[in-house]
C-alpha cells in the first residue's frame, strides 16, 4: 500500500486544499510505515521551527472524524513561552489506486 503524508494549515478538516504533501511512503500497512513518519515529522517540524527547543511526534492514529485523511498524527514544536500544535493527516491507497496520486495531484493545489 502507498501512504501519502500531508501537514494541515490548521484544523485537520479545514483548507483541505492547501495541505502540504511532506512524505511519500509505500509499505503492507500503517506499523510498517510509521517509524519513517515520524522521523519525517520530526524533520519538518526542525525545518518549520528552528528556533524551538524540542519537538514531540505521536505515532499515527485511526482517524475517524476527518473525511479526507485514514489516519492522523501530532506534533508539537516546543517553546521557552509556549508550544505550537500542528496535525498531519495520511491517506491510505490500495494497491488498484497506485495511480491516484499522479492523476489528481497537481504541484501543490487539487485539481
Amino acid at each position: 500500500m502507498k501512504y501519502l503524508l500531508y501537514r494541515s494549515l490548521g484544523e485537520l478538516e479545514e483548507n483541505e486544499e492547501l495541505h502540504q504533501l511532506v512524505g511519500v511512503e509505500v509499505g503492507k500497512d500503517i506499523y510498517s510505515v510509521a517509524d519513517t513518519f515520524v522521523k519525517i515529522v520530526n524533520y519538518d517540524m526542525n525545518c518549520e521551527f528552528p528556533r524551538c527547543q524540542g519537538t514531540v511526534c505521536y505515532a499515527p492514529e485511526f482517524e475517524q472524524f476527518a473525511q479526507r485523511y485514514d489516519y492522523h498524527m501530532f506534533a508539537y514544536a516546543h517553546f521557552s513561552d509556549d508550544t505550537i500544535a500542528i496535525d498531519y493527516g495520511i491517506i491510505e491507497l490500495q494497491e488498484d489506486e497506485r495511480d491516484f496520486f499522479w492523476t489528481h495531484w497537481n504541484g501543490l493545489k487539487w485539481i
